[in-house]
């Protein structure tokens, strides 16, 4: 058993380029979350409970993946506008699924919703392994550090595109009178257009954390002053375990009321 969980490490390790020791801690972090989680929710295999969670958690799931996708490719085309065809010429600059999926991932995100783990954090932690990154090459750019930073911009800004998107759809809900209309279809359709808005809000939020490797961290690295940004770099060798520490003692919580705030305010001013 201690060989094939070894093996496992070690296929990680080299997917991902993080250490044994660092996916080892970040693991025994993730265990324990979930278990805190099932324990405080009663967890208990029944049909029932699955089936009252199934819902949203496909929700999360659906949303995540599409909101992800879409990140990740505009990387690529923010890469491609600014010199660099390395993504195009890996046919990475698509929204087809099946050109960015992680299996492992996918399979994961599953898991949670048969656990019955309706944490939005959880989903959206996997939902970011769950897309291969959109590969560029710097060589390319003309500044190479503040050109990078701007691909990673463009992912966080994707996520704010497709939050316009989804108001603007609520609107247009709003003119036809939709909202007057209190059939079960249409009610489930916008509180997914909502959750659709809230999450890419949050992702972008999330995103913009400047720990390395998320793109907040990216953009740092790109306009602080040479020798030190090559110091913060060395921070991404820990960046997945200081993420998942910072997540396991909820010190992300400050992201949630932000995200409504921006909603809030969004949704006054568009619609």
């Amino acid at each position: 058993m201690f060989d094939k969980i070894n093996v496992f490490l070690n296929y990680l390790s080299n997917k991902t380029g993080i250490s044994r020791d660092i996916i080892k801690i970040a693991l025994i972090f993730v265990c324990l979350f979930l278990i805190t989680n099932i324990l405080e929710s009663g967890f208990t295999l029944n049909t029932k409970g699955i089936m009252s969670n199934a819902l949203i958690s496909f929700s999360y799931i659906t949303i995540i993946i599409m909101s992800v996708i879409f990140h990740e490719t505009s990387h690529g085309y923010a890469a491609y506008l600014l010199g660099d065809p390395t993504a195009k010429n890996m046919g990475r600059l698509s929204l087809n699924p099946l050109k960015h999926i992680r299996l492992p991932a996918l399979f994961a995100m599953f898991a949670v919703m048969l656990l019955g783990i309706n944490n939005i954090f959880i989903y959206i932690i996997i939902g970011i392994s769950f897309a291969k990154p959109v590969p560029f090459n710097p060589i390319y750019f003309k500044n190479p550090r503040k050109q990078s930073a701007l691909v990673a911009l463009a992912g966080p800004l994707s996520n704010f595109v497709l939050v316009i998107a989804g108001f603007l759809i609520l609107k247009l809900f709003v003119q036809l009178g939709v909202f007057s209309n209190e059939t079960p279809y249409l009610i489930l359709t916008v509180e997914f257009i909502k959750l659709f808005i809230y999450i890419n809000i949050y992702l972008a939020m999330f995103n913009l954390v400047p720990i390395l490797p998320l793109d907040g961290g990216r953009i740092l690295y790109g306009i602080l002053p040479e020798e030190i940004a090559k110091t913060y770099a060395t921070t991404e060798s820990i960046g997945f375990i200081i993420i998942i520490v910072l997540w396991y003692f909820d010190l992300f919580r400050f992201i949630a009321p932000v995200a409504i705030n921006i909603f809030n305010f969004l949704g006054r001013i568009i619609i």
